[in-house]
């Protein structure tokens, strides 16, 4: 988050989601974050959710073919 330039308050007005929704999540009181509020925070942060998750082992980080795939798909360069 802080990488891309954002925090707590820019990337919730980023994703467009509740600034609370963003709060909960970063600290972990947010034990089942519904999947438009990852979907957001993934597309604003460029990341998968996988790595908004703990389960990625780059930690959002992803070659050129991975952003083709995920983003492409839904129409983001």
């Amino acid at each position: 988050m802080k990488a891309a330039g954002y925090n707590q308050k820019s990337l919730a007005l980023a994703a467009e989601l509740n600034e609370t929704a963003v709060r909960d999540f970063l600290k972990g009181r947010s034990k089942n974050p519904r999947i438009d509020t990852l979907d957001a925070l993934a597309k604003t942060l460029r990341c998968l959710v996988s790595a908004l998750r703990g389960n990625d082992e780059q930690s959002g980080n992803y070659d050129r073919v991975q952003h083709v795939e995920i983003f492409g798909a839904l129409g983001i360069e």
